[in-house]
């Protein structure tokens, strides 16, 4: 009686602390506020910010934080989009919420990137093209 009793306290247990994740890889990702097909047809320069990462967590019916998080990496340094993105969500259950409910984890991790005004219509800083030739 006492080996069933563990058993089905280490059942709830590893249920409580289970969840399910994904990730994935990005190539260009805007902020909500830019609109990205006019900047990949305009091919607009730009320069890069730096590595940056954000990290958005909910809690009770699972929502879809990826623009909040690539918004809020992005306010930090001032950036218009990620590039070569790395993208991860995990959804966590918890016994004591409604069936629906559960917490839900997304970060972000990428190069930030300021598009440059009234530039050529190259998609590489002049810094960078004269390490081309």
């Amino acid at each position: 009686m006492q080996n069933i009793a563990v058993s089905v306290l280490l059942f709830i247990t590893l249920f409580a602390l289970a969840g399910c994740g994904t990730i994935g890889q990005l190539g260009l990702v805007t902020r909500s506020s830019v609109e990205p097909e006019s900047l990949l047809k305009s091919g607009k320069a730009y320069r890069e910010l730096g590595q940056v990462w954000g990290k958005v967590c909910s809690y009770g019916t699972p929502a879809d934080n990826f623009a909040k998080v690539v918004d809020d990496a992005l306010a930090h340094v001032g950036g218009d989009a990620l590039i070569n993105v790395t993208t991860s969500t995990h959804r966590y259950p918890y016994l004591f919420l409604r069936e629906k409910e559960m917490g839900s984890c997304t970060r972000v991790q990428g190069t930030a990137i300021k598009f440059i005004e009234d530039s050529p219509t190259s998609t590489w800083p002049e810094s960078r093209m004269s390490n081309l030739f």
